[in-house]
């Protein structure tokens, strides 16, 4: 008898439990193991609040450890918390086969990220909340990819289209008239003259992004990119841009904030003078891949003040010019010969920096390490060093400060530029 009292005393004692508890106690399981927790008791109602709050955002972690039959027990009981939802964008994914499910129990679902192969994606269009879609296609041809693209005109709020395509040249797409954000996946073929239409039908669009393989972008396209692009405020280009190209005319966008060039062999001058003088909205990060840059060119590109991010290689060291930069918070920098004690000086003279990557740096030993934790232990900001000299094994003790942390390798992604297109959701 007594046994049984005391089941009882903790079967009780379970339903105190507040959200901060079980918060910590699902802290300690996994996903499958929280299902299997919240399917012993219908009446945990603390519990199912808890799991409604941390699944509001289901990411691609989440969904690539499950199987349909626990999916389905998740979104029953998050419903339509769900604001986003993501899946890995595996070509032999078979993910698409649950967007039933999203399309009964996720009515407030607003990102989707997910693969598709099968010629059928009704319940897709049933997801009238989406603002933001990001998909990878595999059909076998065009028709099927035009097909799919003009489909997305019955999802009314859809703002944000990440678009990962193998050989779909861009047919159709111009009449999604009501995105704000388009951005071209890594596949090959995607025809550059699309996008010039793009811009003269997508009045709204503000973030363009061109992909790594677009093909056959001449001068007048771009001219045209330009001129009809007036409220582009981020734009990418991720594809290696010929000379012919009058890439610098980019300065001419009254609000272009982000920048991000694919650039080869030298960087026009005339590019960096005109973004130095731009008219309108300043410029507020810079992001230059391809070829190493001229001393005197990176000196030059540091008159542009209002950089908040900045990416740039240089072979020597320009620490001294980058000090010119006050409204520095994210900096990313090839520097193979920068010592110690100019990465502690960059430190002290850009106050504002939250993010600071610097590759190739085989100067950099753990004297740096150990004296900026001296020195800045308090501030907020977080190192990557890439190819360093630092003995990375002694971190761990170090690394336990909340504040300065250091990371073993490189920033991989620019920030601000993709920062205003995450939120749209």
């Amino acid at each position: 008898m007594s046994g049984t009292r005391d089941e009882d005393f903790v079967n009780l004692e379970i339903f105190k439990l507040n959200t901060y508890c079980w918060e910590r106690i699902l802290s300690y399981l996994s996903l499958t193991e929280q299902l299997h927790l919240a399917a012993s008791n219908r009446q945990l109602q603390v519990l199912f609040e808890t799991l409604q709050h941390r699944y509001r955002i289901i990411t691609e972690s989440d969904t690539a450890n499950i199987g349909e039959t626990e999916i389905q027990q998740l979104l029953d009981i998050v419903r339509e918390h769900v604001i986003s939802y993501e899946t890995p964008l595996d070509p032999h994914s078979v993910q698409e086969q649950y967007l039933w499910l999203l399309r009964d129990y996720c009515s407030n679902l607003r990102h989707l990220k997910m693969s598709f192969r099968r010629p059928r994606w009704h319940d897709l269009l049933q997801l009238k909340s989406l603002t933001s879609l990001h998909v990878s296609l595999h059909f076998p041809n065009q028709g099927m990819y035009r097909d799919f693209v003009c489909s997305l005109r019955a999802l009314p709020q859809l703002k944000k289209l990440k678009l990962e395509a193998t050989s779909y040249t861009g047919d159709g797409l111009l009449v999604l008239e009501n995105l704000e954000s388009l951005e071209i996946g890594s596949q090959r073929g995607f025809d550059a003259s699309i996008l010039a239409s793009c811009c003269m039908t997508m009045k709204q669009l503000c973030h363009l992004n061109m992909g790594e393989y677009t093909v056959n972008l001449t001068a007048e396209d771009f001219r045209v990119i330009v001129k009809k692009g007036r409220n582009l405020e981020r734009l990418a280009f991720n594809t290696s841009l010929q000379e012919y190209v009058p890439y610098d005319i980019v300065n001419q966008l009254p609000k272009l904030k982000h920048l991000q060039l694919w650039h080869v062999d030298f960087l026009k001058l005339r590019l960096i003078e005109g973004l130095i003088r731009k008219p309108g909205t300043p410029l507020e990060s810079l992001i230059l891949v391809g070829h190493t840059l001229e001393m005197a060119q990176v000196e030059h590109i540091c008159e542009i003040s209002s950089l908040r991010e900045l990416s740039v290689s240089c072979n020597t060291a320009f620490t001294k010019s980058l000090l010119s930069l006050k409204n520095l918070e994210i900096l990313d920098v090839k520097m193979s010969d920068v010592t110690n004690d100019q990465l502690l000086k960059l430190l002290e003279g850009c106050p504002l920096l939250k993010v600071f990557g610097v590759r190739s740096c085989r100067l950099i030993t753990f004297d740096f390490v150990q004296e900026a934790i001296r020195l800045y232990n308090r501030r907020k900001i977080r190192i990557y060093l890439h190819k360093s000299s630092v003995n990375w094994s002694t971190l761990p003790i170090l690394n336990n400060n909340s504040n300065i942390q250091f990371i073993k390798g490189y920033l991989r992604n620019p920030i601000l530029i993709n920062k205003d297109t995450c939120e749209m959701y």
